[in-house]
């Protein structure tokens, strides 16, 4: 461990020594990640496809818990049940809800997709690699942003999205704290592009790839430190305005994997002010009577119980346009 905080008090006292650290956490971690990812394209991939995502998974999994041992944000302990919490979640949505929604609906718009010439027009077979690159991964990005902003302020789906905003700290597992739609508004917007975009395997499997890492490492307790990636990557620097418990902080940095929309539609607040932030409360905007956030049934099945939502307690606040560079 580069240096230690204070146990329980929230603040860690940085050293040059730990700021250096900082620096070179996201590039260092980056360049060892993309190294075993490749590798095992190489290697896993041909073998078993699920495997190799199972590896990056575990692999990204423990970047994430050297990074939030030796450079922790906040030393303030979880929550009772937080960790088991995070764990059901973890465990049903990547190995159970995910591969149910591979298995149905990405299967069915691949299929209308191969099966109905009305949406070769959105082919991008004929242009280079790099160009459908750029151009499928900005495309997915864009409705990964909107859908996002859309369960900010749609009253039904912000409710199943909120289990998401639950947590008063943020660390790499609770990423996965989803309820389900949550996921069928993103396999909407992101997933149903890609297949109209005529996205490739290679393309698909390297971009999985990718967010494997970047999305822990939109939640990790590390403190890392990145400059002007800020203005484009959805990290947590940026990642903990997000999860404000102020409507006009949350309401911000909707980004999956960058920020780009954000900065270009005016909901963007650099992570790097997060320090000198005044309020740092995480969490609903509102306490919610009888909520229960540790209870998985109760988070699947909340969005249904229309007594828990008051528009007065914790319901969705209007997305107002900001830039705080």
């Amino acid at each position: 461990m580069i240096e230690q905080g204070t146990a329980g008090s929230g603040r860690v006292h940085r050293s040059t020594l730990w700021k250096v650290g900082a620096v070179a956490a996201f590039p260092v971690s980056m360049i060892v990640y993309c190294a075993f990812a490749w590798y095992g394209f190489e290697t896993i991939r041909p073998w078993s496809l699920f495997w190799y995502f199972v590896a990056l998974r575990a692999f990204a999994m423990g970047i994430c818990l050297v990074l939030e041992r030796t450079l922790p944000f906040d030393t303030a302990s979880l929550e009772p049940r937080e960790l088991r919490t995070d764990i059901v979640f973890y465990l049903f949505n990547n190995f159970v809800l995910i591969p149910f929604f591979s298995l149905t609906y990405v299967k069915g718009v691949a299929y209308l997709v191969a099966n109905y010439s009305i949406f070769a027009v959105f082919d991008t077979r004929g242009m280079s690699v790099v160009a459908s690159s750029l151009l499928i991964f900005f495309a997915l990005e864009f409705g990964a942003y909107w859908g996002h902003r859309f369960v900010h302020t749609n009253h039904f789906f912000w409710r199943g999205h909120a289990t998401h905003h639950s947590p008063t700290r943020m660390y790499w597992l609770n990423n996965s704290r989803n309820n389900i739609l949550s996921y069928i508004v993103t396999y909407i917007v992101v997933v149903t592009p890609a297949y109209l975009l005529a996205a490739t395997s290679e393309f698909l499997i390297l971009r999985q790839a990718l967010f494997l890492i970047l999305a822990p490492f939109q939640h990790v307790n590390a403190d890392m430190r990145l400059g002007p990636l800020n203005y484009v990557l959805s990290v947590a620097p940026n990642h903990r305005y997000h999860h404000s418990a102020h409507p006009e902080n949350a309401n911000a940095n909707f980004g999956l994997m960058t920020v780009v929309f954000d900065v270009l539609f005016g909901t963007f607040i650099n992570g790097a002010h997060w320090e000198d932030e005044p309020r740092k409360e995480m969490g609903l905007f509102k306490p919610i009577p009888g909520y229960k956030k540790h209870s998985f049934v109760f988070q699947e099945t909340v969005p249904y119980r229309r007594s828990f939502w008051p528009k007065q307690a914790g319901d969705v606040a209007p997305v107002t346009k900001q830039r705080r560079w």
